[in-house]
C-alpha cells in the first residue's frame, strides 16, 4: 500500500491503485473464506486502505487546484501587462507581431497548455479566450483611435460633433476635503461623507500624503533619519557603504514615495552631515529634556541606589571594552529606565520623556559631570551674576534649600526665576535652553560642569527636494530629533492605520455600490459598421450635443433632452450605447426595466416590493448622486409604468432636475451643466403583445429613433450592417475580413453585379478559399434578404392599431441577433434549398416562444418567403377571416345578450355573402 501511495501522483492513479488493492483483498477473502480471523483483519485493512487513498486523493486534488489557481493568476498578470503594452502600439502589424512573438504572451499560452495537461480545460480556454479578446480589442481600439479621435486622444468625433473624452477609469476613493473624509467616485460629483468613529482618532494624518512626509517633516529628512538608526555615530560608514545602504533602503521601501536621484541624493548628504554632527556632539546628542531630567533623576536617587547604578555602569563598560559584551549595557538601561519612569510618575506625571534615552545618556555620560554648550553656560553665568548684582543670591539659596526635598516645586521655582531673569534682560530663551538651565541650577552642587563649544545646528546648501529657494537648510539636531521621534512613534503608525482603515472602508463601500458593474465591457463581437459611422453617430452626436455639450467653442450652456431608441430586441441598442459610453469615458449605468415592472411608480428604493426592483432603483439614484460624467441607460422601458417614466420629464427639459432618494433621504438633483446623458430604449411591443406607447410629455422632449426601421433613407448601410455585425459568427467571413471589411464589400458588389469581374482581395488566399468565401457571401445575401423582409413586416405590424388589423400581429424578428444565429451555421457546401431550410428551421425554433401565435406567424413567414403551399394558403386565409371576427367582437362580454345577437347577425350576413358568391359563380 505504501508503494502505491507513493506512486499515486494524480487522483486518477490513486483511484486505479485503490481498485487494484481492493481486488487483491477480495481474492484473499475468497481464498480464506472459512477463516474468521482473516476476514476480520481484511475488513480492517480494507478500511485502512480506503481512508489512506481517500486522504491521498484529497491531497492531490488540493495540490492540483492550488497549482492551477497559481498558474491562472500568473497568466492573468501577463494578460494585464499585455493589455497595457498594446495601448502604445500604433499599427495592426505591430499588434499582431506582439501577440505572435512576445515572450510573456507565449508564456501565457504555455500556461494554458499546462492547465490542459492537468485536465483543467476550463481555465485553459479562459486564458486563450482572454488573449484573443485583448488582441481583438487592441485592433478595434487602434482603428477607433485612428478614425474617430481628433486633436490627440482627448476629443471624439461623432459625425460633425466633437466631445471631450474622460480618461479616468471608474474607481472609488476616499478623499479629504472640508476638514473630513469623503467617498468619491473618480470623474463624477459623487461625494459621500465617511462615517466612522475610528477616523477621528487619526485626524493628525488626514492631510498626510506619504508615510514619509507631512507639512513639518520633508521626505529626505525622514529618509536620513531612518538611515541614522542603522549607524553608531562613533563609527561613520564610508561614502560607498552609505550609498549602498541608501540604495537598498530606497528599493525596499517603494511605498514611502522616494524619487530616485532626488530624495536618495539628499538623504546621502543629510545622513553624512548628521552623523558627523552627532559625532561632534558626543553625549549632547540626547535631547535637552532627556539630559536634564536624567540629571534630576540621578540627583534625587537614594545614595544606595546611586552607588548600585554606578557599579553596574562600571561593570558594563569594562565588559564592553574587554570582551565586547553589550548585554549588561542593555540590562542597565532597562533597570534605570524603569526607575526613571517611576520618578517621573511620582513627581512629573504630565511629562512624556523617552526613558530609554535618558537611561542611555546616564550610561554614556561621565559620572559626576554635567556637560553643557558654551551658549547655555554663558546664560548660566549671567544668571548667577544677576543674582549677586541684585543681592538676592542668599534668598535664592534659601528657597533652594527649603524646597530641595520636593523636585516638582523646586523645578517650578527655578524655572520662574529663569523666566523672570530672561524677561528683564530681554533674552529670547527657548524651552530647551530653559530646561537645561533649570536642571543645571538644581544639580550643580554635586556635579562638575563641562563646557562644550560644539554647535547643534548645521547649514546645508544645494538640497534637491528641500528649500528650492537659495536659503540653506538648517539641520538643527534637537529640533529634528524631537520632530522625528514623534513622527516615527506616533504619526507613522497612525498613517499606516489610516491606510488600512481606508482600504477596509473602500472594500465595504465597493461591495455596497458594486462599481464593477458600471465599468464598460464592449462585446468582442461588436463591429463599428458603416451604419454606425454614417447614421447612428450623427444622430446620437446631435442629441449628445444638447445633453452633455460639445467640446470647445461649440459647447452649449443649456442642457436638455433625452435619447429614445426603439427597435425589436437584437438590434444592438445596448451594445451601441455601451460602446459610446466606453469611448467617451462615461460611467455606464444600465437600469433593467423588467426588474422594475409595472408596479413601480416611485424612484424610492424603500417602496420596492422585491430585491431586484430595489437594486435597480438604488442604481438609478446612484446615477443622480454621481451627477457628472454619467450615461443613464433605461433598457426595455416597455415594461415600466407610464407614471414612473413621467418622473423623468423635468430631467429631460431645460430644468435638468430630478427628485430622488439616496440613503433614505429625499433629494432634488440639479444636473444643469453636468455631463449627464439620459438614454431610454424599448421594444415596439410590450410583454403582453400590445403596442408600446410612450408618454406624450416625455416623447415631446426626446429625440426618437427606430433602429430597426432605417431603410427609408439609409437602405444600403442598414442592409450591409446585417452582414457586418455577423462577421465574427461565421469562421469563413471572419477569416475573409481579418485585414478589414473591404474584402466583404468587394464580394457583395461582385455578387450583386454578375457582369463585373472577380475583385482582388487583400490577403494571401488560394483559389479554393476565394470560392468558399464567394459561396458563403452568396448564402449570406440570401439569408439577409429573408431577414430584412421579416424585419420589415415586424416593424409594419408593430405600427398598426389593433382595431385596423387585417391579420394577426407578426412577431417574428429580423434582427442582428437572428442574422448572427443563421450565419453561424452557413457553410460553402450548402445550396439555396439548404439555406432556405436553415432559415425555416431557425424561425421555427424562434416561434416556440409565441405559443398560440406560432402557427399564424409561421404561415406569414412562408408567405413572406414565397413558399406557401395551397393547403397553407387556405389555412392562412381561414385564420385571417377568423381573426377579423374576433377583432370585431373583442371586448364584448359573453353575458351581453346584445353582443350575442350582433354576433349571430354577423354570421347570418356572412352566410348570405357566401350564397351570393356561389350564385355569381353559377351565372358565369
Amino acid at each position: 500500500m505504501i508503494n502505491f501511495l507513493d506512486m499515486a501522483d494524480t487522483p486518477q492513479k490513486a483511484s486505479d491503485y485503490l481498485s487494484n488493492l481492493t481486488i487483491q483483498l477480495e481474492e484473499i477473502e475468497m481464498r480464506f473464506a472459512e477463516w474468521d480471523q482473516v476476514q476480520e483483519k481484511t475488513a480492517q485493512k480494507r478500511q485502512s486502505i480506503y481512508d489512506s487513498f481517500e486522504a491521498r486523493s484529497v491531497q492531490l486534488v488540493e495540490q492540483k487546484n492550488r497549482k492551477s489557481g497559481q498558474l491562472l493568476q500568473a497568466a492573468e498578470r501577463i494578460i494585464t501587462g499585455a493589455k497595457n503594452k498594446v495601448k502604445t502600439l500604433r499599427s495592426d502589424t505591430e499588434i499582431n507581431a506582439f501577440f505572435s512573438a512576445d515572450i510573456m504572451v507565449d508564456r501565457a499560452r504555455q500556461i494554458a497548455q499546462e492547465l490542459l495537461k492537468m485536465d483543467d480545460a476550463a481555465k485553459s480556454e479562459e486564458i486563450q479566450q482572454q488573449l484573443l479578446v485583448v488582441q481583438q480589442e487592441a485592433i478595434r481600439n487602434l482603428k477607433d483611435r485612428n478614425e474617430l479621435y481628433v486633436d490627440g486622444d482627448q476629443i471624439l468625433a461623432m459625425g460633425k460633433f466633437r466631445f471631450a473624452i474622460q480618461s479616468q477609469n471608474v474607481a472609488l476613493s476616499i478623499t479629504y476635503k472640508n476638514d473630513g473624509f469623503y467617498y468619491h467616485i473618480t470623474g463624477t460629483s459623487y461625494f459621500e461623507p465617511v462615517v466612522n468613529a475610528e477616523l477621528n482618532a487619526l485626524r493628525d494624518v488626514f492631510e498626510q500624503e506619504y508615510v514619509s512626509e507631512n507639512a513639518d517633516v520633508p521626505r529626505a529628512v525622514y529618509f536620513a533619519w531612518r538611515m541614522l538608526q542603522n549607524y553608531d555615530p562613533a563609527k561613520i560608514p564610508s561614502d560607498e557603504n552609505l550609498q549602498k545602504d541608501i540604495h537598498e533602503y530606497l528599493t525596499s521601501h517603494p511605498m514611502e514615495g522616494y524619487v530616485k536621484g532626488v530624495h536618495d541624493a539628499d538623504a546621502f548628504t543629510l545622513t553624512k552631515t548628521w552623523l558627523l554632527l552627532q559625532n561632534d556632539l558626543g553625549v549632547l546628542i540626547y535631547q535637552p529634556e532627556e539630559r536634564a531630567f536624567a540629571h534630576l533623576f540621578w540627583h534625587y536617587l537614594p545614595a544606595v541606589a546611586r552607588e548600585d547604578f554606578k557599579t553596574q555602569i562600571d561593570a558594563a563598560r569594562f565588559l564592553k571594552d574587554h570582551y565586547q559584551q553589550r548585554k549588561e549595557i542593555q540590562l542597565f538601561i532597562e533597570e534605570a529606565s524603569r526607575a526613571f519612569r517611576i520618578f517621573l510618575k511620582n513627581h512629573f506625571p504630565q511629562l512624556r520623556i523617552d526613558a530609554n534615552a535618558a537611561a542611555s545618556y546616564l550610561y554614556n555620560k561621565e559620572t559626576g559631570a554635567i556637560r553643557i554648550s558654551r551658549q547655555n553656560h554663558q546664560i548660566y553665568v549671567l544668571f548667577k551674576e544677576h543674582l549677586k548684582a541684585d543681592f538676592i543670591d542668599k534668598k535664592y539659596d534659601d528657597y533652594m534649600q527649603e524646597l530641595k526635598g520636593d523636585p516638582a516645586r523646586l523645578w517650578a521655582l527655578v524655572e520662574s526665576w529663569i523666566r523672570r531673569f530672561a524677561s528683564q534682560k530681554a533674552l529670547p530663551l527657548s524651552a530647551n535652553v530653559i530646561t537645561e538651565l533649570v536642571a543645571l541650577l538644581i544639580v550643580e552642587w554635586d556635579n562638575k560642569i563641562e563646557v562644550d563649544a560644539v554647535e547643534a545646528t548645521v547649514a546645508i546648501k544645494d538640497l534637491k527636494s528641500i528649500n528650492t529657494t537659495n536659503e540653506p537648510f538648517l539641520l538643527d539636531h534637537y529640533k529634528w530629533v524631537s520632530l522625528l521621534k514623534h513622527f516615527d512613534s506616533v504619526l507613522v503608525p497612525h498613517f499606516n492605520k489610516l491606510q488600512q482603515l481606508k482600504r477596509a472602508l473602500l472594500q465595504e463601500k465597493n461591495n455596497e455600490l458594486k462599481l464593477e458593474n458600471f465599468r464598460t465591457e464592449v462585446l468582442t463581437t461588436f463591429v463599428r459598421n458603416q451604419l454606425i459611422n454614417q447614421v447612428y453617430f450623427p444622430i446620437i452626436g446631435s442629441n449628445f450635443s444638447k445633453q452633455i455639450g460639445e467640446a470647445g467653442e461649440a459647447k452649449r450652456s443649456d442642457r436638455s433632452g433625452l435619447l429614445l431608441l426603439v427597435s425589436p430586441p437584437g438590434y444592438g441598442k445596448t451594445t451601441l450605447m455601451e460602446y459610446i459610453a466606453d469611448k467617451l469615458g462615461l460611467v455606464f449605468i444600465k437600469i433593467n426595466a423588467p426588474s422594475l415592472g409595472h408596479t413601480i411608480t416611485s424612484v424610492d428604493p424603500g417602496e420596492a416590493k422585491n430585491a431586484a426592483a430595489k437594486n435597480e432603483l438604488k442604481k438609478l439614484n446612484l446615477a443622480f448622486e454621481m451627477g457628472d460624467n454619467v450615461m443613464l441607460y433605461l433598457d426595455d422601458i416597455q415594461h415600466c409604468h407610464p407614471e414612473f417614466l413621467q418622473k423623468f420629464i423635468s430631467l429631460a427639459d431645460g430644468q435638468r432636475r430630478m427628485d430622488g432618494v439616496f440613503n433614505g433621504a429625499s433629494k432634488t438633483y440639479d444636473l444643469r451643466g453636468k455631463r449627464f446623458a439620459l438614454i431610454m430604449a424599448g421594444n415596439p411591443y410590450t410583454e403582453s403583445g400590445e403596442v408600446f406607447k410612450i408618454p406624450d410629455m416625455l416623447a415631446n422632449r426626446a429625440d426618437i429613433y427606430n433602429l430597426g426601421d432605417m431603410t427609408a433613407s439609409n437602405k444600403e448601410a442598414f442592409e450591409m450592417s446585417m452582414l457586418e455585425n455577423a462577421l465574427t459568427s461565421n469562421p469563413y467571413l471572419r477569416k475573409l475580413t481579418q485585414n478589414g471589411t473591404e474584402n466583404l464589400y468587394r464580394l457583395v458588389a461582385y455578387l450583386q453585379d454578375p457582369e463585373s469581374n472577380l475583385p482582388n482581395l487583400d490577403g494571401n488566399f488560394v483559389a479554393s478559399e476565394i470560392q468558399d468565401y464567394i459561396k458563403v457571401v452568396k448564402h449570406a445575401l440570401q439569408a439577409r434578404s429573408v431577414v430584412l423582409k421579416v424585419n420589415e413586416n415586424y416593424i409594419k405590424s408593430a405600427g398598426i392599431v389593433d382595431a385596423f388589423r387585417e391579420e394577426p400581429p407578426f412577431k417574428l424578428q429580423g434582427s442582428y441577433r437572428n442574422m448572427n444565429k443563421i450565419l453561424a451555421n452557413v457553410q460553402p457546401i450548402m445550396n439555396e434549398d439548404e439555406v432556405t431550410a436553415l432559415l425555416l428551421n431557425h424561425y421555427n425554433n424562434e416561434s416556440q416562444t409565441l405559443t398560440q401565435d406560432a402557427e399564424a406567424n409561421l404561415l406569414k413567414l412562408h408567405e413572406i418567403m414565397g413558399l406557401m403551399t395551397p393547403e397553407q394558403q387556405e389555412r392562412w386565409d381561414d385564420i385571417k377571416v377568423q381573426f377579423k371576427k374576433y377583432r370585431m367582437l373583442k371586448g364584448m362580454p359573453d353575458q351581453d345578450k346584445f353582443a350575442q345577437i350582433i354576433a349571430q347577425m354577423n354570421q347570418f350576413v356572412e352566410g348570405l355573402e357566401g350564397i351570393k358568391d356561389v350564385l355569381k359563380d353559377g351565372r358565369k
